[in-house]
């Protein structure tokens, strides 16, 4: 479970509750309740961070955000379910129009049970009462990218919307150079392996493990020191 509800919520008991009680032997995990409130951004860069079940029958419940309808998607024989506000499309860049259905929120656990039975089919499509949403994307204009920070964690640790896959990409066999947009004076010429390939209160770049870019403090919070916020930006330069 993913969801805006935050950790002190009440909200999580009586979800807790309903689960169990149609399903007493399931085992739930809380990936986290602490998404600010409507952060779509946050929401699905925690969503695709979590490993996808290979031989299936995983559900994962997004829950940030309310309306009055969800949608369900079966990819890879798992289940996902998100408000109808534009989150699934911010998870998977491409969909199977074939395999999302919508349905009232109220409806949600009757979507699970659907699900088991491999009853999907009798729910209805989608369709055209879908809503689609984009994630911030990476900006390049011939020799510099820009990245725009979409999530900070508890520590302070930012993450940035370009993939190791894309910075070798833009960067190709040449030098670069990164700055924090915000903060001048500072630059940097290498990515580290992780956060240990800098001593202890200086700063390093990494690509966490599943490719997004990250900046850490060794012992400290980056998001402190260096004043950032979500929509922060890096600039990226071709030498």
């Amino acid at each position: 479970m993913i969801s805006d509800l935050q950790n002190d919520s009440y909200k999580i008991g009586i979800l807790k509750t309903e689960i169990y009680a149609q399903y007493p032997d399931a085992l739930i995990v809380d990936i986290t309740h602490s998404i600010r409130l409507n952060n779509t951004i946050e929401a699905a860069f925690v969503c695709k961070q979590l490993p996808e079940n290979p031989k299936g029958g995983n559900i994962y419940l997004n829950m940030v955000g309310y309306k009055k309808d969800i949608v369900a998607y079966v990819h890879q024989k798992n289940l996902y379910i998100f408000p109808n506000n534009g989150l699934i499309s911010m998870v998977f860049e491409t969909l199977n129009q074939d395999e999302v259905y919508m349905l009232p929120s109220s409806d949600w656990l009757k979507c699970i049970e659907a699900f088991k039975k491999n009853k999907m089919n009798s729910l209805n499509k989608a369709d055209v009462h879908l809503s689609l949403s984009y994630n911030k994307s990476l900006q390049i204009n011939g020799d510099m990218a820009f990245a725009e920070c979409i999530f900070i964690d508890k520590l302070g640790n930012c993450f940035f919307n370009i993939t190791e896959t894309q910075f070798k990409d833009f960067v190709g066999n040449a030098h670069f150079k990164m700055r924090l947009q915000h903060y001048l004076g500072i630059s940097f010429t290498r990515i580290g392996k992780n956060v240990s390939d800098a001593s202890a209160g200086s700063e390093v770049f990494t690509f966490n493990r599943n490719g997004y870019l990250c900046f850490q403090v060794n012992m400290g919070n980056a998001k402190q020191l260096f004043r950032i916020k979500e929509d922060s930006k890096i600039i990226i330069e071709r030498q």
